[in-house]
């Protein structure tokens, strides 16, 4: 089509060479985009726009700001879809935090975020899981009458799930003016999310009363709620209706089910269904099998299990660590030091444990022996006192 347009002489025009910088950007050629862009003899906004969002989506944005000031140069003015563009980017490659700053810039410009805008920052808050970010996009949207909107409504729920709040959650879902499948399938994973098995089930089980068509997400959301609630022939039931209403299982289902089954203590169940499966087990799949055999302590099915998911994830210390705990639970003390022995000659480490506060609009990580917060001396001063006053009350 390129070619064409350049025999026909209309890559100059601005229409034809501003999809074409469109097509490029979203395939991510940015070269090709950049070449497109030069051709068109006078470019208007929405070619610039094509071209600053193509960049945003290929994680260049270190020269978003320049072609910004080009853009102004061409006497042109960053408009509302210019800033959805570099938003949308910088979501789409992680950087969350970059996203609500511009979204903050927004408001306190003349541009009037749209809907899309606010369906873009409620994907960052839902990804940094950060609720009073969320609460803050939340009451923008209340002021502009975007929150019944059904995928806004959806957005919603699935960010206040996501930051730990299945009350809001829930308050988002009953507020939305006509419900979907969206709607209702975040409602149903925000369910399994904090593991509130009998409620997802009971919500399934009404969904489908109400004439609901379940599709993939449907049923892996209300498999994982079985898995929660320890309904091994519920989740065998919903298993099967997925044959009824046409929906494929994919992995992630029978990882739920082979879940569901290896929790009961059904692991020879679980191993045969995994070797019907008709395509091959991933690591995933075979790590719910040999947790279940730890708990179960079952050494035949775990050394099956674990040989697998070493030759699959030789670098992953938890699945030694596991089979380790395996063979100690069975007192089995020679197999127990073989294990360790491995990962000490491997010099293989397990990752340190993460956890987040979030503190008015400051995030605080922390891992597990963390000393470099800047406020670290103060922590482990407090902690220390606590400890103490710990030991004096006791």
């Amino acid at each position: 089509m390129h070619s064409y347009a350049i025999a026909r002489g209309f890559n100059s025009n601005p229409f034809v060479g501003g999809a074409l910088v469109e097509m490029y950007s979203k395939s991510k050629d940015l070269l090709a985009a950049k070449r497109a862009f030069d051709e068109v003899t006078e470019r208007d906004t929405p070619a610039w726009n094509a071209l600053i969002a193509g960049y945003a989506r290929s994680n260049q944005i270190e020269q978003i700001q320049n072609l910004l000031q080009e853009m102004k140069n061409d006497g042109l003015a960053p408009n509302l879809y210019t800033w959805n563009g570099i938003i949308a980017g910088y979501v789409e490659n992680g950087h969350h935090e970059l996203a609500f700053r511009l979204f903050l810039e927004m408001q306190a410009s003349n541009l009037r975020p749209d809907i899309y805008t606010m369906g873009i920052v409620l994907t960052a808050c839902s990804r940094i899981a950060s609720i009073e970010r969320g609460k803050q996009v939340h009451g923008h949207m209340i002021r502009c009458g975007y929150e019944l909107d059904v995928y806004i409504g959806a957005a919603l729920v699935d960010m206040y799930a996501k930051s730990g709040s299945i009350h809001n959650a829930k308050i988002a879902f009953y507020r939305i003016s006509y419900p979907n499948l969206v709607s209702q399938n975040a409602l149903l994973t925000a369910y399994a999310m904090h593991g509130l098995g009998e409620e997802g089930i009971v919500f399934f089980r009404k969904m489908l009363r109400v004439g609901y068509r379940p599709d993939e997400v449907t049923f892996l959301s209300v498999l994982s709620s079985c898995v929660h609630a320890g309904s091994v022939e519920t989740g065998q039931e919903f298993f099967s209706l997925m044959e009824f209403y046409d929906v494929r299982p994919t992995m992630k289902h029978y990882t739920c089910m082979v879940d569901l089954l290896s929790r009961a203590g059904k692991l020879t169940d679980a191993y045969e269904l995994m070797r019907r499966i008709p395509i091959q087990p991933d690591s995933v799949t075979w790590g719910a099998l040999l947790g279940g055999c730890v708990i179960a302590g079952n050494i035949e099915l775990g050394e099956i299990a674990a040989k697998k998911l070493i030759e699959l994830e030789p670098e992953n210390t938890g699945n030694y660590i596991l089979l380790a705990n395996l063979y100690a639970h069975k007192g089995r003390w020679r197999d127990l030091a073989r294990m360790r022995q491995m990962i000490k000659d491997k010099r293989m480490h397990k990752s340190p444990g993460c956890s987040w506060i979030e503190d008015k609009d400051h995030m605080h990580v922390f891992l597990a022996c963390d000393k470099t917060h800047e406020r670290s001396e103060e922590i482990y001063g407090t902690l220390k006192n606590l400890a103490i006053h710990m030991k004096t009350v006791i």
